[in-house]
């Protein structure tokens, strides 16, 4: 059974490149827009433009998302749930509000923006190495559809429609994140039936950065567990 990454706001695929390696057969597309092709306006039309792209074969795979890739996720499992078999949820939510001041700042300033982003994104102790990786994934994908992003995230809202996920959920929460701290992992283990919690100490908003081989070990377990007989 395959298993999709499915990248934050603003990022590409290049970022899931730490844990793929220990996860075995794992694919991580890069989203239309970032920068090949044209970004999409909301989490539904991603979501549409996964199911289309990667989930057409017949075969049901487990989608593990971060951030925007998470909010993807939830909603291809409702609008194609035939076609998942189960969701890691990682620095995620059910519903994305983002800060007015985010987009003056991208509109503004988007490199400073970035790095400021970059910064909010990994817990406060962080080397310099992993901000440049967050940095260059946005700057690669561009102001047009790292703004896009963000906007479809602020109106991502699924917090009434969490009962109807009906597969196995694991959700991944770092106890640093800034963006989405765990309240928001807690909302979604509240709300989705049979949804495990796996905690990290000390890891931000993107663990499969700053922790992978953890991440891997919780998704190995989750899927040796769940997701492949379910």
């Amino acid at each position: 059974m395959s298993i999709i990454f499915i990248h934050g706001a603003g990022h590409t695929g290049e970022l899931w490149s730490d844990l793929q390696p220990h996860v075995p057969g794992a694919v991580a597309p890069t989203l239309p827009g970032h920068p090949e092709g044209e970004a999409r306006s909301s989490v539904e039309e991603y979501a549409r433009w996964l199911i289309d792209r990667h989930l057409g074969n017949g075969e049901r795979a487990i989608l593990a998302g971060n951030s925007m890739g998470g909010a993807i996720a939830l909603m291809a499992a409702l609008l194609a749930p035939e076609r998942v078999a189960g969701l890691v949820l990682i620095g995620s939510g059910a519903k994305l509000r983002v800060h007015p001041d985010i987009f003056v700042q991208l509109e503004r300033d988007f490199t400073a923006a970035a790095r400021t982003l970059a910064q909010l994104q990994l817990a406060p102790d962080a080397p310099e190495a992993r901000v440049a990786r967050i940095v260059a994934a946005m700057e690669r994908s561009g102001p047009a559809a790292t703004i896009a992003d963000f906007r479809a995230c602020d109106a991502f809202d699924l917090r009434e429609r969490l009962g109807e996920i009906a597969v196995p959920t694991l959700i991944v929460s770092g106890s640093e994140d800034r963006m989405t701290p765990p309240k928001y992992a807690q909302f979604l283990h509240a709300q989705i039936s049979g949804a495990r919690l796996e905690s990290l100490e000390g890891a931000g908003h993107v663990p499969q950065l700053e922790q992978p081989e953890r991440v891997a070990r919780a998704i190995l377990s989750f899927t040796d567990g769940h997701g492949k007989g379910a």
